[in-house]
């Protein structure tokens, strides 16, 4: 019992030591694929949307860390078809206006990075899981809208993600990320123009680009075996 109270007294601080947790938050903008299924109108022309990012990462071994990453986005485009109304013959598209599918689309996803230092950071690669949450006011359209699915989309995401981050101190680091996101999309709202009568149900990719800043709350030689400093300071190990 006393060996193995020994044994981890020494191991325990070193292992501490070597493990550490980040957090992140960025901007930058977003598009998206047509989405796809009992989706009637099937915008295909890429519109550049809003983005933003937030994630808390574990880097529980020196080349691997896991964690939550959250990302907001709006999810639209324009359409080079010009659709017609089953009902009442009125046609939307080819105007270059939007079809919003959501105006606020929310990811909350697991995610599971490998690392590779490079200089004085380190690139990263990895997979997600996790659900998304969509909202959009469909009773009102802008000047630049078309059209605006219902609200209260919800589904698993699948997704994917690379980046790098560089650092600018010894706690702080600069990072970009492109990520994908693939959002398998339900609605209690009926699909429009589909017979017989189903629910709205359909698939769509989002790929988020995003820049911003890393906090790490312990630093770690035994992750990155790089000088802490450089020359006159300037540049840090992260």
């Amino acid at each position: 019992m006393k060996k193995l109270l020994v044994i981890i007294c020494l191991v325990l601080p070193s292992v501490s030591y070597s493990q550490n947790m980040e957090v992140a938050l960025s901007g930058g903008v977003a598009v998206n694929t047509a989405p796809t299924d009992n989706m009637y109108y099937k915008a295909d022309k890429y519109v550049v949307n809003y983005a933003g990012q937030v994630a808390i990462l574990y880097n529980f071994a020196p080349h691997l860390q896991a964690g939550l990453e959250g990302h907001v986005f709006s999810l639209s485009n324009t359409s080079s078809t010009t659709y017609v109304s089953p009902f009442t013959g009125t046609t939307i598209g080819n105007d270059n206006k939007k079809f919003v599918y959501a105006s606020l689309a929310t990811s909350v996803c697991a995610v599971g990075n490998a690392k590779l230092n490079i200089g004085y950071g380190y690139a990263y690669a990895g997979l997600a899981l996790g659900y998304s949450l969509t909202r959009n006011d469909s009773k009102t359209l802008s000047a630049d809208e078309v059209y605006k699915a219902p609200d209260g989309g919800k589904g698993f995401v699948l997704g994917a993600q690379v980046g790098y981050v560089h650092g600018i101190s010894s706690s702080f680091g600069f990072f970009i990320e492109a990520a994908m996101r693939y959002c398998d999309l339900k609605y209690d709202a009926q699909a429009p123009f589909v017979h017989p009568a189903a629910k709205l149900h359909y698939q769509v990719m989002a790929l988020p680009v995003t820049v911003g800043l890393r906090y790490r709350f312990i630093n770690s030689r035994t992750h990155n075996n790089i000088p802490r400093q450089k020359g006159s300071g300037k540049a840090y190990q992260y």
